[in-house]
């Protein structure tokens, strides 16, 4: 053989084939992820984190701006609130002013469920008059700080409005040790339009705490644009220029409100709506490209080791592949031969081990279909026997109720006969016919029979009303499927009960189906037993209904149906719903 063959040949095993195979699988995922990580990794990386960034600073402005817009409003309400106005305009202590408690109750009113994220001042024009929620701050009352630096000396005097301004200047830290860093200061004029105080409200550190809930800011920034002063949300001891936070050495223009990435940090801006604030979050990527080329690293050195590893594993590999392959492939030989006998062992492969199993399994089932079909043979041949020997008794029943019946005639007694002639139709139409269906008009002839035999035991006591649309008549349905409602309503509801019996049977249809009721006036059931009670009381007493249930149940599955409903010394009503189709 030319060399050439004989190489072609061994690099046709089984062995060669998959150490090819995963040197190429395990090699070309090591190829991709160092080129993805070198050309397109740490982009996708810092382009994720700026859409998420985009995304949390978009929720962070819209709950600072929240914030912002309900404090503003709680400034609006206390700066128009009566009292407030009256006592500015008053001018008077709150140690001397009457209503000073009426005015700390509506100043808690309004601050209720801020009391500890925001704190609310009121505070006269000459700085005789203040309240508070928390303890007054020194830079708010005016007999000390009547200079131009004051915080409310920045209001212009425009007549005719009252005028407000949000900032972020006036910081101080209150006896709980509670940082301010918001400040939303109102101003309040009479009706002539004189200046008669402030109405502050001023938010705490807490107030934004979850402006970083999702835990991907390094820092989020409030910004004071009209003071140029900045914030920072997540340190509070950071405040002040822009020059304290490298973060923002490259926002020029806050309308501009772009984002930029600077280093390993990208910084996003966005303004709050209706103020001179703007909130700037900070990403920090580095932890993010870390993680990266960590896993990376990791990848790569675990993908080595497994080509290296590959190369020992791959013979036996090949081997525990190809002998269980070969035994099970003689063992199916030998059960085409008809050896049902044989049984290949597991192999320690799941997929191969599984394969064994299935056929063990199959050639086990195979020899017990085979067992199995002998033994249905043989209970069909005794099944048939019982037929035909079923056959004899219903004609042995025939002849005896027909000498029963001419013994009646022929001695007068007009009820015996009656009686005989009823229930010979009853098991002519039950056994007579050994087909399992019969015509609606076939079964409530049956019920009518046996309504001749109860009248008879009965007498007029037992009145019965019939409702039947002869259209449903023709429609097939099993063998006593009516008869067994009636039988229940009359044994189980009406014989137990004193005074007059009323039956009433209908029959209609109703959405293409047809609908058979069986209504008394009895007993009805004790309460809380439904239909599900009554079957399970079958073997007991309610065989009849139990048998109507399940013939129903195997007939037509869910398109039929069979319910009970009833008063307890009322009465019950049995309805069965059928498909019937349209005429």
């Amino acid at each position: 053989m030319p060399a050439f063959q004989r190489l072609r040949a061994k690099l046709n095993t089984l062995f060669v084939r998959l150490l090819v195979y995963f040197i190429v699988v395990a090699l070309v995922p090591i190829a991709v992820l160092s080129g993805y990580y070198a050309t397109i990794g740490s982009r996708t990386v810092v382009e994720m984190l700026r859409v998420q960034g985009r995304i949390g600073i978009s929720k962070a402005e819209a709950k600072v701006e929240a914030q912002v817009e309900a404090y503003r409003h709680k400034a609006y309400q206390l700066s128009t609130n009566p009292l407030v106005l009256e006592a500015l305009a008053e001018d008077i202590p709150e140690d001397r002013a009457g209503n000073a408690t009426r005015i700390y109750e509506e100043l808690f009113r309004t601050m209720k469920g801020d009391t500890y994220s925001a704190a609310a001042h009121i505070v006269s024009s000459s700085g005789r008059v203040r309240y508070s929620t928390h303890a007054f701050p020194e830079s708010y009352d005016l007999r000390y700080q009547r200079n131009y630096g004051n915080p409310f000396s920045r209001f212009a005097a425009e007549e005719g409005r009252n005028a407000s301004i949000i900032t972020t200047s006036n910081r101080y830290t209150n006896a709980s040790n509670s940082v301010v860093v918001l400040n939303i200061i109102r101003q309040v004029r009479d009706e002539a339009s004189r200046e008669i105080g402030y109405v502050v409200v001023d938010a705490f550190q807490d107030s934004f705490g979850v402006v970083n809930e999702d835990f991907l800011f390094k820092n989020v920034i409030l910004i004071d644009a009209e003071n140029f002063l900045a914030t920072s949300l997540m340190n509070p001891e950071r405040h002040g220029s822009f020059a304290l936070f490298p973060e923002l050495r490259e926002v020029t223009r806050l309308r501009d409100l772009d984002d930029y990435q600077s280093g390993s940090t990208i910084t996003l801006l966005r303004s709050i709506p209706n103020t001179s604030l703007f909130l700037a979050a900070v990403v920090d990527m580095t932890p993010f490209l870390r993680n990266l080329r960590g896993l990376l690293s990791v990848v790569l050195a675990i993908s080595l080791s497994g080509v290296a590893l590959g190369f020992a594993l791959s013979f036996f590999f090949s081997r525990s592949i190809s002998r269980p392959i070969r035994e099970l492939s003689e063992s199916m030989g030998l059960v085409e031969s008809g050896r049902l006998d044989i049984r290949v062992p597991v192999a320690g492969i799941a997929e191969i081990g599984r394969l064994d199993r299935s056929f063990n399994s199959m050639v086990g089932r195979i020899g017990s279909l085979i067992a199995l079909t002998h033994e249905e043979e043989e209970k069909l041949r005794i099944a048939e026997r019982k037929a035909l020997e079923a056959q004899i008794n219903p004609h042995f029943l025939y002849n005896t109720l027909s000498t029963i019946k001419a013994i009646a005639k022929l001695h007068g007694e007009a009820e015996i006969l009656t009686i005989v002639s009823e229930l010979g139709n009853l098991l002519r139409g039950s056994l007579g016919d050994m087909g399992p269906d019969a015509t609606l008009g076939e079964g409530f002839a049956l019920v009518d029979s046996y309504l001749a035999i109860q009248r008879i035991r009965h007498g007029e006591r037992l009145v019965v009303e019939r409702r039947i649309d002869e259209a449903v008549l023709p429609v097939l349905a099993p063998k006593l499927i009516v008869q067994p409602l009636v039988e229940n309503a009359i044994v189980h509801g009406l014989e137990p009960k004193l005074g007059e019996w009323r039956l009433l049977i209908e029959a209609f249809r109703e959405d293409g189906k047809v609908t058979v009721r069986v209504r008394d006036n009895g007993i009805g059931f004790p309460e809380g037993l439904s239909l599900e009670g009554l079957v399970a009381e079958a073997g007991a007493v309610h065989l009849g209904l139990y048998n109507v249930y399940r013939r129903l149940q195997l007939r037509y599955g869910d398109e039929a149906s069979l319910s009970v409903e009833s008063s307890p010394g009322l009465g019950a009503t049995a309805v069965l719903r059928i498909p019937g189709g349209e005429p």
